[in-house]
């Protein structure tokens, strides 16, 4: 758009055309304020509660006389009875000079060599203790925990890091997490390897559960922030845009949710939630959203700032810049190799770079709305470098710089949403100058422009309200198709697939408590002859009512399925012994063997019952059936006995 002619402004025009900068000075220094604010609180209210919680456990896990400590392989070939015999000679390097044991951050940047850490661990309290010994960094290729087996709380090996199935880390998290436990007294090493293509960074945490806990809630609260930032601002602004018909709002649109992506990605929440089994995706996934994220910027750039017609080198230049920007979505998809993310980040710095020189000559040109588009690069970028510089082992690892992106990404984008008013403010303005000098009225325009605003709005709230009253109706139809697909349409008890299921969750908590559970099967006798009798109708009623009697009969944690016409399974959990099985089985058969008054008559069930125990009659649910059917045909065969006597 060229640069037009207005009247002298006066004091209060100048003032009013400082507002949007001032304004966005003013949001970015509160939203820092507020960020650090909740940082700073987060960590008062974790240190409050790990010193209450220390003082509990009188300090129950100490340093083993030692703080964290380190040492470079560069041939990557020691293994960990030669790193041992290393760290008994003195060949580590304490990670900290000030012995600080349970929270140490390096950064040992790009580099071939293995790193080994070495984290000596003591109990010196009288009652077991655990830790979690974790790296806060999900971004490495291989890993390994070791703790050895002649070390109380080995042996332990733990192979995991991003080019292995996410299923492989065992402490289900997006960072890389070991349990360890020690009984009183007791010492151990913990010694962790990493090799990566990528920067080795290496906050390494030691912390108990609680302390664990209270630093993931920070962390979800910062990430899950930013976030909720951006996918506010990819929300409002899809709607600002539908209503304003602004060709710059879809690039906008685009450049937030791709970075958005590429962080979700970079955090190690993509690998944790979306694709858990592909090692390919976990270690290179942020790459595919990189160079979008920068080429969607750059074509925002070129639409927001008017290029082609203000500076049509540099819109060349970018327009060229664009395609391997994109093109290296498919090739971090296609190839698994360092280059890739050394190019993808190098592009990305490029683009940046032009994108802010783009906006800095467009300022100087005289295009206003341009100084908050140029504040909004200088954030990303310098957050951008700080992070490259981070990655080549230049800067050390802090909060500030691990989280210094998704700071200036937020950043970022409150300064383009800004922008972006302002351009529509600067808009308005020279409409109305040329309004004015045509002799027409803009207070139409606007109310109208107002009015399909507030009328897109609505429609997307309409749109929203149905759409969460869709998932709704979906989640009641998958809640009945679940009861359908696991419940006895008859009686409303379990069928054989809850029963597979459950029992196969009874059998390994059982396997891994070692504790025994029971398991009855029960035959109702003369069902055929009722049927025969009374019709189909009773006999259903009748197995209704008995399911219903042995129900009242159970426990909560007690599981009653129908496996054919009359034939049930009960699943106990945790039974006492067989002692406490009979006595069920017998209780079941009292209140099961009272007299019913069906609509045809009153009738007597009789059953056959047969137990089985876990461990001592069957060590799987198959062979428990089996024996538990064995028993329920001798029951069936000496009642039968009795009533020919």
């Amino acid at each position: 758009m060229p640069k037009m002619r207005r009247p002298a402004a006066g004091p209060h025009d100048r003032a009013a055309r400082r507002l949007p900068l001032a304004r966005a000075l003013i949001l970015a220094l509160l939203s820092l304020a507020i960020l650090f604010g909740t940082l700073a609180q987060g960590r008062e209210s974790a240190a409050a509660q790990n010193a209450a919680q220390a003082a509990q456990a009188a300090q129950a896990l100490q340093p083993a006389g030692a703080a964290i400590s380190w040492l470079r392989d560069p041939s990557a070939r020691l293994q960990l009875p030669e790193i041992r015999r290393l760290a008994e000679a003195g060949a580590f390097r304490p990670a900290n000079q000030a012995g600080r044991s349970r929270e140490e951050r390096l950064n040992f940047g790009m580099t071939q060599d293995a790193v080994w850490l070495r984290v000596p661990l003591h109990n010196a309290s009288d009652r077991n203790a655990e830790r979690l010994v974790e790296i806060d960094y999900p971004y490495l290729d291989d890993l390994e925990f070791h703790v050895p087996a002649d070390l109380p709380g080995g042996p332990a090996e733990v192979l995991t890091g991003d080019r292995r199935p996410f299923a492989a880390r065992g402490f289900e998290h997006r960072n890389f997490v070991l349990p360890v436990s020690l009984g009183p007294g007791e010492s151990t090493e913990v010694f962790i390897r990493v090799r990566s293509s990528t920067a080795i960074q290496l906050p390494v945490h030691v912390r108990s559960a609680g302390e664990f806990a209270a630093v993931e809630q920070l962390r979800l609260l910062l990430l899950g922030s930013y976030f909720g930032v951006a996918l506010v601002m990819v929300l409002y602004n899809l709607a600002l845009g539908r209503a304003l018909r602004e060709p710059t709002y879809p690039w906008y649109v685009a450049f937030v949710g791709l970075f958005g992506l590429f962080h979700f990605c970079l955090n190690g929440f993509a690998y944790q939630y979306l694709f858990p089994a592909s090692p390919h995706l976990g270690s290179q996934g942020a790459y595919l959203f990189l160079g979008a994220a920068v080429a969607a910027a750059l074509q925002f750039a070129r639409a927001f700032l008017g290029s082609r017609a203000r500076m049509p080198r540099l819109d060349r230049l970018a327009a060229l810049l664009i395609l391997p920007l994109v093109a290296m979505s498919p090739v971090a998809l296609l190839f698994d190799a360092p280059w890739v993310a050394r190019a993808s980040q190098m592009l990305a710095l490029a683009g940046s770079t032009l994108g802010l020189s783009m906006g800095i000559l467009a300022w100087r040109l005289g295009y206003t709305p341009a100084r908050l588009y140029v504040l909004a690069f200088v954030t990303v970028i310098l957050t951008g470098v700080a992070m490259v510089i981070r990655n080549v082992g230049l800067l050390p690892w802090t909060p500030l710089t691990a989280y210094g992106t998704q700071i200036g990404a937020s950043l970022e984008a409150l300064f383009l949403g800004l922008a972006l008013a302002d351009r529509i403010r600067t808009i308005q303005l020279d409409a109305l100058e040329a309004s004015r000098r045509a002799g027409q009225n803009l207070e139409h325009e606007v109310a109208a422009r107002t009015a399909e605003l507030a009328a897109a709005n609505g429609r997307l709230r309409d749109e929203i309200r149905e759409r969460e009253r869709a998932e709704g109706r979906l989640r009641e139809s998958e809640e009945r198709l679940r009861r359908l697909a696991q419940h006895d349409a008859l009686t409303g008890v379990a069928n054989r697939n809850l029963l597979a299921d459950r029992g196969a969750a009874i059998l390994a908590s059982a396997q891994r408590h070692g504790r025994p559970f029971g398991v009855i099967g029960i035959d109702l006798d003369g069902l055929k002859g009722i049927n025969d009798a009374m019709g189909h109708g009773a006999g259903d009623r009748l197995l209704v009512a008995c399911a219903r009697r042995m129900g009242a009969r159970l426990r909560r944690s007690d599981l009653l399925a129908r496996t054919g016409g009359d034939e049930f399974v009960i699943l106990l959990p945790d039974v006492g012994g067989r002692v406490e099985l009979t006595r069920v089985s017998a209780q079941l058969r009292d209140a099961l063997e009272q007299p019913l008054s069906l609509p045809d008559g009153k009738v007597t069930p009789r059953a056959s019952f047969g137990a089985a125990l876990f461990p001592d009659d069957g060590a799987d649910l198959d062979a428990l059936m089996a024996h538990a059917d064995l028993e329920m045909y001798r029951d069936k065969q000496a009642r039968r006995i009795r009533s020919e006597d």
